[in-house]
């Protein structure tokens, strides 16, 4: 999100709401707008209303854009500064919730679950060889 992205958005939203703005929106939604609500709802059952993971990440990006546009535009540092701690307390909240829900949501490493068998070496090749390097070594000092 950039600076001429907050500027359009604060723009759109100067003109004053007219009857017909309000109307459509508290309009009931149509039966495909209550379909999909219904899908995103069944992907996220086990979320709190409306606070997934990625939502909560959008605000608090959201929270660090807003700290420093103020730091930027605003020409008294103690005055953003205490702005963006303001809003650092606020968000405090939604941070450890975000915290929380992404140390649930991290997935183990697949390694994890593979265990290293303790075999044995097979002795009777050990023998083998041991038994061969013998057999050389006698037939080797018998032709000397």
């Amino acid at each position: 999100m950039t600076p001429d992205d907050v500027n359009a958005l604060i723009d759109a939203d100067a003109h004053p709401l007219t009857d017909a703005d309000l109307a459509e929106m508290t309009k009931p939604p149509s039966d495909d707008e209550r379909e999909e609500e219904e899908e995103d709802t069944s992907v996220d059952k086990d979320e709190e209303d409306g606070l997934t993971l990625g939502c909560l990440a959008t605000m608090l990006r959201m929270c660090t854009e807003l700290q420093r546009a103020a730091q930027e535009w605003d020409p008294l540092m103690s005055r953003s500064l205490q702005f963006s701690n303001i809003i650092d307390g606020g968000m405090s909240v939604y941070k450890s919730l975000f915290a929380q829900k992404k140390k649930a949501r991290h997935q183990l490493p697949i390694t994890m679950f593979f265990s290293r068998k303790n075999t044995p070496a097979p002795r009777a090749l050990e023998e083998k060889n041991a038994t061969e390097r013998s057999q050389d070594a006698a037939a080797q000092s018998e032709e000397q």
